[in-house]
């Protein structure tokens, strides 16, 4: 009995709901002084003249049906007069002409003339939300937005408050701007039909009389002209990040563009049936009933507070999106976020795939707000109540954003989350508050519904902020909600903003700890399947990114979680639950998080400089076809280096050659640049841009950036790099000197001589660093670079190594001409009996001590090749499809090769 009365609790009352809609539809009234601003134009004369009059029409103002909302201080208790009574609820009237008192005390404050005082501050109860109560305080927004510049953005806030923002807009004829597959099931078309609102009440024209062929064949012409200017401003934006792409021309008024007469209704083509269809697309059965009471609930909270409304048969349905359930648990879905609270929105995949353009959006994030941030000041942050729904749609938009619950239509009267336009609107809504406070020294930041106030000792007056006060008169005077629950108005030094801590004190932002927990906790599950989703790979990412202001360097390991989205989203058959393979690289990037430390994930955000004595040490290196020249100068002393590149390297692009360079001279160096502070010349801009820019899109080049990075962390050193020109590059001559003992062998023709004899040496007795053909070597000099698993330094020096423990390998010796004759009397003497190849050149005899050799029994055989070795230089050349720099040495007339008499070799027949 007790679960079949649970199940009639749940039942929907759809009279009451239907009570709410026809609540709804009487708030749609928006106030009009004139007649000038009946038609759209908010820059007119008589503005002014009229408002005396237009704010005494007590008539006009009994058209409005806003509930009464309750007024409540900063803690939330009820309002009460000085004989202990709880004022309220105030109606419109009051709150409106309360609005003009605060504007007044604003500029009383301003000025010096008054105080702020919290208990003159009214708050608007919470719990009376009612959305879309922008417009109905729509004439303190035209006094707002004179401090916001443009008349273009100041014309689109205006009309976005006063009649409601047009989703039709950016949605242009499709298949000429982005014909594409849409999520694989067909594609989306658009259909040339009347704007009704705009026709009856900008134009006052009656839409059947339009001339659509002649207005079609305009939109049609625009639209190859925007998709031209679109491709030419993207390119522009490349080179100039922060310039705003705006698509309207610079007029002082452009109704037909502001209010066109037409708009583009999305349709459907479906590869299945083959035929044209009204866009209806239901939401998922299985989703629906796993969320059923979280849906019914958010409804009936959304019918209350006006923000959506069933839909009358007279409605105008243009598409019918399926509802989209965010941070909520799901079939074959990624784990919720514990971060963020769950959330039903709406599907605007469907009007992003026929936007023609996208509508600027300038938000302020952390890494604009922190300069602003002073040492020592005082944080405060205010949150708005449902964000978004304190907007209205206008009438023509809401057939766009309707779904269906139940069998009935409901649509937003409210602007929805998850629509393309939105975050846009609403910021552009709340950025005419924010202009007017800065015009008067109010140091406030706006992200969407988050605002940060910074306040200093001088503008704390008797414990109370001051730019936060006036931030919240402003939002309480144009109509805003303040969800106290999320605000914090008491003075810290230490906040928390946008998911990280901000510290004034020293200047310090850093990642929570339960936050930086949960984040490592997620990636650990990742780790622990060989396959992640495609929503659980972006939620991580998405966290990462928010983590890069903590500390910049992780920056680095961010490159393989973007290209491994950017492939997943080109695959024709891309889901959001879509598993993604785990690859190496990937995994070995998530690792990189993991190992971070807590403490590590801290940034000053101001440059502290310290006054000792730390050393600096300037550097120059530079790249050519075959070597690298490294040149260090500190104090007196010039250290000046050559080194050439392997066979691997010579091929690279110079871009990777002058990072290489760079990584270099760092290993090779490490002792003496160890603990300082080097400031580096790199004649390579590609290479300084990604350095300084913390990675690149090219993938090897950026693997090299981390590695100069590794270096520098375990030198405890810090580099700056500054581009210099070539003519002053001073490495440039070190780079391009030739030295005829850096001679090789190609790996292909070494190979053939290997695979000819029979014969694969175990340890290379003359190598270099750039030049070894065996897995064990002896390099001259002290080894700065071992790589582990391919090659292994057994010893430094030939000639003072131990014959004996060579006993059971085989040698291969390439010794320098002028140590040729030196290295035959060592063979002579002690490796008699050892297994060794020797290739040596002979230009007019063959060199001393090589008789001795040949006396013990040693074969010797003349190469038929005459392109045998390289001599590092600047030529390119190819051999076997691969490209080499340098040259082929062809002074030696005669190459032999040698081997003892222990040898056990195949010799050729020919």
């Amino acid at each position: 009995m007790e679960e079949k009365k649970l199940k009639v609790s749940r039942r929907i009352n759809w009279s009451k709901w239907e009570q709410y809609s026809r609540e709804s539809l009487r708030m749609d009234t928006a106030l009009e002084c004139c007649n000038c601003i009946k038609r759209g134009q908010y820059d007119c004369d008589c503005e002014a003249q009229d408002r005396q009059a237009w704010l005494n029409d007590v008539t006009y103002i009994r058209k409005f049906e806003p509930p009464p909302v309750r007024p409540v201080n900063k803690n939330g208790a009820m309002v009460i007069d000085k004989y202990g009574l709880i004022r309220g609820p105030y109606l419109y009237e009051q709150w409106r002409h309360y609005s003009y008192f605060l504007l007044d005390y604003f500029h009383d404050i301003v000025e010096g003339k008054d105080i702020p005082q919290w208990h003159r501050l009214f708050f608007r109860h919470e719990n009376d939300f009612y959305s879309g109560v922008y417009s109905h305080f729509y004439e303190i927004h035209v006094l707002l937005s004179r401090q916001l510049y443009g008349t273009v953005t100041r014309h689109n806030a205006l009309n976005d408050v006063h009649r409601g923002v047009d989703m039709y807009e950016n949605l242009f004829p499709a298949g000429i701007l982005k014909p594409s597959n849409f999520r694989g099931k067909g594609q989306m078309l658009t259909l040339h039909v009347p704007h009704y609102e705009n026709c009856k009440e900008i134009w006052q024209e009656n839409p059947k009389f339009l001339n659509f062929e002649k207005i079609q064949n305009k939109w049609i012409k625009r639209s190859v002209r925007l998709k031209k200017r679109v491709n030419k401003m993207k390119k522009f934006n490349k080179k100039f990040k922060f310039r705003t792409m705006y698509y309207l021309p610079n007029k002082f008024q452009n109704f037909k563009r502001w209010y066109p007469k037409t708009k583009q209704v999305p349709l459907f083509y479906n590869y299945k049936s083959k035929n044209v269809e009204w866009p209806v697309f239901k939401t998922d059965k299985d989703l629906e009933e796993l969320h059923q009471d979280y849906i019914k609930d958010t409804i009936e909270k959304w019918l209350i507070t006006k923000a959506i409304y069933i839909c009358r048969p007279t409605d105008q349905i243009d598409l019918v999106t399926p509802l989209v359930m965010a941070n909520l648990p799901t079939v074959n879905g990624p784990p919720t976020d514990p971060d963020k609270k769950p959330r039903m929105c709406h599907d605007g995949g469907y009007e992003k795939e026929i936007e023609g353009y996208p509508i600027p959006c300038k938000m302020e994030d952390l890494k604009t707000v922190l300069p602003n941030i002073k040492k020592d000041d005082y944080l405060t942050k205010l949150d708005d109540k449902r964000g978004f729904h304190l907007l209205k749609m206008n009438k023509e938009s809401r057939g766009l954003t309707v779904f269906q619950y139940k069998g009935r239509n409901l649509t937003y009267r409210a602007v929805p989350f998850g629509c393309p336009k939105s975050p846009a609107a609403f910021q552009r809504a709340n950025a005419m508050a924010m202009a007017y406070g800065r015009a008067f020294g109010v140091r406030s930041n706006l992200y969407m519904d988050d605002r940060l106030c910074c306040d200093s000792s001088n503008t704390m007056i008797n414990q109370v902020p001051q730019n936060c006060f006036l931030t919240s008169m402003l939002c309480i005077a144009s109509g805003g909600f303040i969800s106290l629950t999320k605000s914090d108005f008491e003075p810290k030094k230490v906040q928390e903003f946008l998911g990280l801590q901000l510290d004034t004190n020293i200047c310090q932002i850093s990642v929570p700890l339960d936050k930086w927990k949960k984040f490592v906790k997620i990636i650990k599950q990742a780790l622990a399947n060989a396959f992640i989703t495609f929503e659980e790979l972006e939620m991580i990412r998405g966290k990462a990114v928010s983590f890069i202001l903590c500390n910049p360097m992780t920056k680095l390991f961010i490159r393989q979680m973007n290209q491994t989205i950017a492939d997943a989203l080109k695959d024709p058959n891309w889901k959001n639950n879509m598993k993604i393979k785990l690859r190496p690289k990937l995994k070995k990037e998530l690792h990189e998080w993991i190992k971070l430390d807590f403490l590590e994930m801290r940034h000053q955000w101001c440059p502290i400089y310290n006054n000792d004595n730390q050393p600096y040490k300037v550097s120059f290196t530079d790249a050519s076809l075959f070597a690298i020249g490294i040149k260090i100068q500190y104090k007196n002393n010039i250290y000046s280096y050559t080194e050439y590149f392997s066979e691997a390297d010579q091929a690279k692009p110079i871009c990777q050659k002058e990072a290489i360079a760079i990584l270099k001279m760092l290993q090779k160096c490490k002792n003496v640049l160890a603990n300082t502070t080097l400031v580096h010349f790199c004649d390579n801009t590609n290479v300084c841009f990604a350095y300084k820019g913390l990675g690149t899109k090219n993938r090897p080049l950026n693997d090299i950036i981390i590695d100069i990075y590794r270096q520098l962390h375990n030198m405890n050193s810090s580099l700056k790099m500054y581009w210099c020109s070539t003519k002053l590059q001073l490495a440039d001559l070190p780079s391009r000197t030739v030295n005829w003992n850096e001679e090789f062998i190609p790996w292909q023709r070494f190979f053939q001589i290997c695979e000819k004899f029979n014969y694969f040496p175990d340890i290379d007795m003359m190598a270099t660093a750039q030049n070894t053909k065996a897995k064990q070597y002896i390099m001259w000099g002290k080894p700065y670079q071992k790589q582990s698993g391919l090659t292994e330094c057994i010893g430094t020096d030939f000639f003072a190594m131990d014959p004996k423990q060579f006993k059971n390998y085989k040698l291969y010796i390439f010794p320098p001409k002028p140590m040729t004759s030196k290295v035959a009397i060592h063979l002579a003497k002690f490796y008699e009996n050892h297994q060794y190849m020797m290739i040596f050149h002979a230009f007019q005899n063959i060199p001393l001590g090589l008789e001795n050799i040949i006396n013990q029994g040693a074969r010797m055989i003349q190469c038929v090749e005459t392109e045998l070795s390289i001599i590092p230089c600047e030529n390119q050349l190819e051999f076997h499809g691969e490209k080499y720099a340098g040259k082929w040495n062809n002074r030696s007339k005669t190459t032999f090769i040698l081997f003892s008499k222990s040898c056990k070799i195949c010799w050729p027949t020919n």
